[in-house]
This record gives structure tokens, C-alpha cells and sequence, in this order.
């Protein structure tokens, strides 16, 4: 059974930063890229590192991840992550999660023509997880994760992208 989540804003929040809720929570990503390599970009994140590029078919040196195959990265990490914290907060066991993100995207908008939406047209996400919890209880964590999600929110919420998620269960035996 595949089901589909609704975009619904929530009011919930994790205990833990309602303390600071009138604060906005600090985030910050620097970066270089140098002129031999004008593709590759290295990056700092809080404590880590990444580097970002392009396939050579595009110019780069694939020497990592292209941006857009992180802002897809980011959105499975994210509602991943809020879907545990959800599941937890509403005392929901959940076993093995798999998480597949498609995304669509008209390269003309990339390289230039202004009647192209550059970015993606299209973010479909599918989740297949492990729980004895009734439908309806997943589906209530599933939508919770999604609304929560501060990625799922700027992609989802983006009037030119068709975003879709979706959950299933895993076909396995009980954990």
C-alpha cells in the first residue's frame, strides 16, 4: 500500500529547541574554488568537509557529488532523521527505513534559457519501512516527519515543483 503525504504546516516542535524557539538557529557553510579546477568546490560544514563538482560529462572532474545530488542527499537525510524523532516522540517502533528520492530537472534552465525553470521540476520521494504499528499510525508519523522537514518545506512548498512522498511498507518479517 503506497500513501501519500499532504503538505499541511504542524505546530509541533522537538522539546529540545522550544527553549530558543524566539532564536533563529545558526547555520553556516563556507566555501573556495579555485581557477585550475572551476568546477570543484570545497566546502566547510560545522565540523565537516565536502566537495562539491561536476560530472566530467558537464566540465567537471567528479571529484565529488554535484549540487544537485546533494539537495536530494539532504532531503532523505532530513526527513529520515525527522522521522525517527517523530516515531520516537509518539512512542512508534520503527525497524529498517529505506528511503528512494528521484528528481527531474530541464538542463536548458541550467545553461541558460530563460524559459526554463532551472531548478527541478519534479522530487519524488519513497519510503519503505519496518513497523507493527496500524496504517493510520504511520501515516500520522510519516505526514508529522514530512511537515517538520525544513528541506521537504523549500522544495515542497515550491510552486514549480511537482513534489510527491510516499510511504510503503517493508517487506520483511517483524523485527
Amino acid at each position: 500500500m503506497l500513501s501519500a503525504i499532504s503538505a499541511k504546516p504542524t505546530k509541533s516542535f522537538s522539546s529540545l529547541f522550544l527553549r530558543s524557539a524566539s532564536k533563529l538557529f545558526p547555520i553556516k557553510v563556507s566555501g573556495v574554488s579555485q581557477p585550475k579546477e572551476p568546477l570543484h568546490t570545497k566546502l566547510q560544514l560545522a565540523d565537516f568537509k565536502i566537495d562539491i563538482d561536476e560530472i566530467k560529462k558537464l566540465g567537471g572532474d567528479n571529484t565529488g557529488p554535484n549540487p544537485l545530488y546533494v539537495v536530494l542527499s539532504s532531503l532523505a537525510g532530513c526527513e529520515m532523521i525527522l522521522l525517527r524523532l517523530v516515531a520516537k516522540e509518539k512512542k512508534v517502533k520503527i525497524g529498517e527505513v529505506q528511503v528512494e528520492v528521484d528528481g527531474g530537472i530541464d538542463l536548458k534552465g541550467l545553461y541558460g534559457d530563460p524559459n526554463v525553470y532551472p531548478g527541478y521540476q519534479t522530487i519524488d520521494v519513497r519510503f519503505k519501512l519496518e513497523s507493527e504499528a496500524d496504517d493510520k499510525t504511520l501515516h500520522e508519523v510519516m505526514e508529522a516527519a514530512r511537515q517538520r522537514c525544513p528541506v521537504a518545506s523549500m522544495l515542497g512548498t515550491h510552486p514549480k515543483i511537482k513534489f510527491t512522498n510516499e510511504w510503503e511498507r517493508l517487506k520483511k518479517s517483524k523485527f
